[in-house]
């Protein structure tokens, strides 16, 4: 899926949690300079082809830069976007389905069975 899209699908289920205007200028912008910098370093436009790595890089990148370790805290929210957007098993392995977690009311569903 193109990265700008998944970033606008992102930012509108943050506009659905009920998030302030800031926070989502703050996603925006955030979001599209990182994309903007792995169409230029990498040409990556598929949220698909994204790896830590080039998180890892982007924090270094910024670092160098000699920007505060607050601003790149602010970029580590980047994150979000790629746990937003769940991805295909890489090689073809199958992914071990985690289980779901026992809520209580179904616990007592199961106990009075």
């Amino acid at each position: 899926m193109k990265l700008y899209v998944t970033i606008e699908e992102f930012l509108y289920a943050k506009r659905i949690e009920n998030q302030t205007q800031r926070t989502l200028r703050g996603y925006k912008n955030t979001l599209n300079l990182y994309a903007s910098w792995l169409d230029k370093k990498w040409s990556i436009d598929e949220i698909e082809q994204i790896r830590v790595s080039h998180l890892k890089q982007y924090v270094a990148y910024h670092l160098r830069m000699g920007h505060k370790a607050t601003y790149v805290n602010g970029i580590i929210k980047i994150r979000e976007l790629t746990n937003f957007y769940p991805r295909p098993p890489r090689g073809g392995r199958q992914q071990k389905q985690r289980e779901k977690p026992l809520l209580l009311s179904n616990y007592i569903t199961l106990c009075t069975k």
